[in-house]
């Protein structure tokens, strides 16, 4: 189990910066310096995404190493881990915020693989429980751009973290 937790923290610690995109990061051309980021900003949704899925790192061209399964205890521990190691307050997204990477005109995985590069054509977490089974969660897969609603939290699926921007006055 330490093990686990110190594998995680390590790979979140390499998954942090700062990149601005359009909500919908397949409609927007990111510039040189924002594809060099370690983040995603979706100022439109007034979010922050990590580029890399959990157990990547990013090594300033791309996304590095192998994306990790998660159960849902192991996925909560490592937004925990994620906001202590990299500051602010790290969590799992929505199904709804999943839904706004979707990118219908890719091939191969449905997500714009210059923003988030070397994602898994598989089902991530969300934290958006079953409207029948509030055990059972939501998950958003790459490879058809389907939501599913049967998930129970021993299942493992990849995770890509995200964090509200800070408020504008």
């Amino acid at each position: 189990m330490l093990q686990l937790s110190r594998s995680l923290a390590t790979a979140l610690l390499c998954c942090s910066a700062i990149f601005a995109a359009a909500a919908h990061a397949a409609a927007s051309q990111p510039s040189p310096l924002q594809l060099a980021q370690f983040t995603v900003r979706d100022a439109t949704n007034g979010i922050e995404w990590l580029r890399c899925t959990t157990g990547q790192n990013w090594n300033g061209v791309t996304c590095s190493g192998e994306a990790r399964l998660l159960t849902f205890g192991e996925a909560e521990r490592a937004t925990a881990m994620a906001s202590e190691e990299l500051g602010g307050r790290w969590r799992l997204p929505t199904r709804a915020e999943l839904e706004t990477l979707l990118c219908d005109a890719c091939t191969d995985v449905k997500i714009d693989a210059r923003s988030y590069p070397r994602t898994p054509p598989a089902p991530f977490w969300s934290a958006t429980p079953n409207w029948f089974s509030s055990a059972h969660h939501w998950t958003v897969n790459f490879r058809n751009g389907y939501g599913a609603s049967r998930n129970p939290p021993g299942m493992r699926h990849y995770l890509r973290l995200v964090r509200d921007l800070p408020k504008r006055e």
